[in-house]
């Protein structure tokens, strides 16, 4: 029979270690924890004792009783040795089972001393001898220095998973979405945010926005934000992401800024991150005359962008001035460059080649 219900009862006793140590491993873990006490301290220079506690191997309970005496060898002078307390695991051919306390002893040397290697086994897969390191113990000359655990401990596992989960749902105070609309017409992006009402425990008006690597984003319309808090319609939104979020249907924030210089450059752009790691950016620029253009582009990594600003001055001259760059990697670089006027009064053509006049402001890139 293929399947057994463990949990209930049979015509035999049918429940065996096998049951409780998979049922145990796949439940808080397949590794090795110390789930209470266990402490090691040094007696003298051959006798290393570990207090009363539980521990957890892959599912199998071992419990210290009071406590166990470990016998250390000696120390070597003018030699360091690292030696190795362990759970060592073992089945007989009767399937009789023990997991006493054990020391694994190094190897002196001169320098630094290495752990000793042990049995790599697999309970869970059957095997029927495994090591499961404890403590180690570090031994210069003759004196048995501090130990140090190997082993971790259960609470440590399990606040590291409630953190992983504070970080994926944004537990703590937060309420979770993933894309939607708030009230006041504030929305944002499927899949962009992990989006919550600040509370905190009080009623507020705060919205904070976070994703996994925190990055900065930039506001369009006049809405800057960095990571902190901004203004916005009377809600105080705090942005670290690279998705969107919008009300009533304007786009407020998205994206991550590669680059910005209010006064702009015609040199090469240094950028912060790789384009490459983009699907898309934006790249806004100006000409000398300070009229502004900005241009997007798809899968920018390896193509050339081309910048150009048209204009018509007073006197009726209309101005183009081109610029284009290769946008290749973490910066951006002159490619060609050309001013044209044209007075159609006149009938006049005017080119200049290698003349730059568009100078980039920012660029900003989207996943």
């Amino acid at each position: 029979m293929s399947v057994e219900l463990i949990t209930g009862r049979g015509t035999t006793d049918h429940v065996g270690a096998e049951d409780f140590g998979a049922y145990q491993a796949y439940t808080f873990g397949v590794g090795a924890y110390i789930l209470h006490g266990c402490e090691a301290s040094v007696v003298d220079s051959n006798t290393v004792r570990i207090s009363e506690g539980e521990l957890l191997v892959q599912g199998r309970h071992v419990r210290v009783k009071g406590s166990e005496d470990i016998a250390i060898q000696s120390g070597t002078a003018g030699r360091n040795r690292k030696d190795m307390v362990c759970v060592r695991y073992a089945k007989d051919l009767n399937g009789v089972e023990d997991a006493p306390l054990a020391v694994i002893v190094g190897t002196p040397v001169e320098g630094e001393a290495s752990l000793p290697p042990y049995v790599q086994g697999d309970i869970l897969a059957g095997d029927v001898a495994a090591d499961f390191p404890l403590y180690e113990i570090p031994i210069a000359g003759l004196v048995v220095g501090v130990p140090k655990a190997i082993m971790g401990k259960a609470s440590d596992v399990l606040s590291m998973l409630a953190d992983k989960a504070d970080i994926e749902h944004e537990h703590d105070g937060y309420l979770p979405l993933s894309g939607g609309t708030l009230r006041g017409g504030l929305t944002f992006a499927n899949d962009a945010f992990v989006f919550g009402i600040n509370s905190k425990g009080q009623k507020s008006s705060s919205f904070e926005a976070k994703t996994h690597d925190n990055r900065t984003t930039v506001g369009y319309g006049g809405y800057a934000a960095s990571e902190g808090s901004t203004d916005i319609y009377g809600n105080v939104v705090s942005i670290a992401s690279r998705g969107a979020v919008t009300k009533n249907g304007r786009i407020l924030y998205g994206g991550t800024v590669l680059y910005s210089n209010a006064t702009g450059t015609t040199g090469t752009v240094a950028l912060s991150e790789s384009v490459a790691n983009f699907s898309m950016i934006d790249i806004f620029f100006r000409d000398n005359d300070w009229s502004f253009d900005c241009v997007r582009m798809a899968d920018p990594n390896g193509k050339t962008a081309a910048l150009c600003v048209s204009t018509k001055t007073t006197s009726g001259v209309y101005w183009e001035k081109k610029r284009a760059v290769n946008v290749s990697g973490v910066a951006m670089t002159n490619k060609t460059a050309d001013c044209v006027s044209l007075n159609i009064e006149r009938n006049e053509v005017a080119g200049e080649t290698g003349v730059n006049n568009v100078f980039i402001t920012k660029v900003i890139g989207y996943v």
